[in-house]
């Protein structure tokens, strides 16, 4: 359950951040979460700050949807972006989930940046 807090936390800032109308992932479960297996998130471990234990410094949210997977929303606290944390997390998305996986929108213009650098196919991501 604590994990799934810092889930929670985590998209409280996405919500923030990109404006949503709700916090994307709750801690709780609930009838919107409950007993749907495609729903995953992946916590991502900070690189600047060295621990003996994982400090989370990032999430992402994954749906499936008639047989697609999608990447619902990426988040990375800001003392870890423009460091690799956002390249290593991304590369491991790609080595799990594939190359094909759809980005959801919205987008915030960093993470345009951010695919565009990566030469992520836009037919990905711009729906």
């Amino acid at each position: 359950m604590r994990l799934r807090k810092v889930v929670e936390i985590f998209g409280k800032y996405v919500k923030q951040e990109l404006g949503f109308d709700s916090v994307p992932f709750a801690a709780q479960h609930s009838r919107l979460y409950a007993g749907d297996p495609t729903l995953e998130v992946v916590l991502f471990d900070a690189q600047r700050v060295q621990a003996t234990f994982p400090i989370a410094a990032g999430a992402a949210g994954l749906s499936g949807q008639d047989g697609e997977r999608w990447l619902d929303w990426f988040w990375i606290h800001p003392f870890e972006r423009g460091r690799g944390l956002a390249d290593q997390a991304w590369a491991d998305l790609e080595e799990i989930y594939g190359k094909e996986f759809k980005i959801q929108p919205p987008l915030s213009t960093a993470m345009e940046r951010f695919l565009t650098h990566h030469d992520v196919a836009p037919e990905r991501w711009r729906l």
